[in-house]
């Protein structure tokens, strides 16, 4: 690439602003997801085969449930399916919601 291929970026150094502007939006991002994932009470996104067994209540993300979330809020979760949605830990199982 060329500093002619961005706007405004006539030199080395206006390639290295851009550079840094996109490095400080990556920052900026993974800022914004790790505050997401507290305000939610989310930590990770997993497979139902790997969600860990938890000692008290948490919720994740499945990337492989066999059902959407709608309408089955409160189901067991089962994978090998192509649904995202998310789950609780209620002491006892994983389930929907």
């Amino acid at each position: 690439m060329a500093a002619s291929d961005f706007p405004g970026a006539s030199s080395n150094a206006g390639v290295q602003n851009v550079v840094t502007n996109l490095q400080n939006l990556v920052l900026a991002v993974n800022a914004l997801t790790g505050q997401i994932r507290s305000q939610f009470g989310v930590n990770s996104v997993y497979t139902v085969a790997t969600l860990p067994a938890s000692a008290s209540p948490a919720r994740a993300f499945v990337t492989d449930s066999t059902v959407v979330a709608a309408g089955n809020f409160g189901a067991a979760v089962a994978g090998s399916g192509s649904h995202l949605v998310p789950v609780y830990w209620d002491n006892t199982s994983w389930k929907i919601g």
